[in-house]
Parts: structure tokens; sequence; C-alpha cells
């Protein structure tokens, strides 16, 4: 249980939406400012060629990353406490992947959408501190909104299933 905590950690929850926005905010509006967009658009690509290759390729880069650190640390967890339980970290794995997937397209969404790189990290940064520091008042705004309460100790099922969609 340690090690399927250990690996679902800070890592995990916070690292990697950082990673990951770093990895893909610059993508296509770095292409633009540069000048090299007109060049990548001169080939037979079209505009969304251009957006999936850069989501694959950014994903690769950050999927090596994570299958490194992940076998990082399931070999230090082997080292100091054993063999953990197999089927929990190699289900937890497409889980992470599938989450750094999405984090890359959002990244690569707003570098596509924006003009500039400072306005690129502005909205990426502004959305991490949002989903990560903020949305928990946004759940409990529309709990108090149709309740005209605060939460208790026993919120309903919807409470959760709103909280998670950050």
């Amino acid at each position: 249980e340690f090690a399927t905590r250990f690996l679902e950690g800070p890592a995990t929850e916070v690292v990697l939406p950082i990673v990951g926005l770093v990895v893909g905010y610059q993508a296509i509006v770095g292409e633009r400012e540069t000048g090299n967009v007109k060049f990548l658009l001169g080939f037979p690509h079209s505009r969304l060629d251009v957006v999936v290759g850069k989501f694959l390729g950014r994903f690769a880069v950050l999927s090596v990353a994570l299958l490194s650190g992940f076998l990082v640390a399931t070999g230090v967890i082997v080292a100091t406490l054993g063999v953990p339980p197999v089927v929990p970290i190699v289900t937890y794995i497409p889980f992470v992947h599938l989450s750094a997937a999405a984090i890359v397209s959002i990244a690569i969404g707003i570098s596509a959408v924006v003009g500039t790189r400072g306005r690129a990290i502005s909205v990426a940064v502004g959305g991490y501190i949002f989903a990560t520091m903020l949305w928990s008042y946004v759940v409990d705004g529309a709990y108090y909104v149709i309740n005209r309460d605060v939460p208790g100790a026993d919120p309903p099922t919807w409470i959760a299933v709103l909280d998670h969609l950050n």
C-alpha cells in the first residue's frame, strides 16, 4: 500500500501538471513567434497535422520521462521495501499517462490560441492555479447556491463528482 501511495504522491499530482504545461505551452506559439510556422505550413501539412504532430512529440517526451520516473521509483521501492504489489502499479501507469496526455493537450491548445509566449505562460499558470487552488471554492459555491449552506462532513455524491472535474 505504501508503494502505490508513494507513486500517487506529489510527483504525479503536483509536478506532472507543471511539467506537462511547461512541455507544451510554447509548442505552437513559439513556432509562430520565430516564423517557423510559415515554414511548417509551407509543406503539404494542414494546421491539424501541425497541432497533432506537436502533441504527439511533446507527449512522447513526457511519456519517456514518466516511464523513467516510474522505473526509478519502483526500483527504490523494491530496494527499500521489497517487491510491491504489481497490479496497482501497472494499472496506475496508464492513468497517469492519460492525465499527462490531457495536460499536454491543454497546453498545446493554449499555445495554438494565444499570440505570444507571455500570454501562453500566463494562461497556463492561471489555469493551473485555478485548477489546484481555487476549484474547491467553485465546488463549495455551487453547493451553496443550490442548498444555501456549506457542505458538511458527508456531502452528496455530486459534490465529489464536481470536485474531480478539475
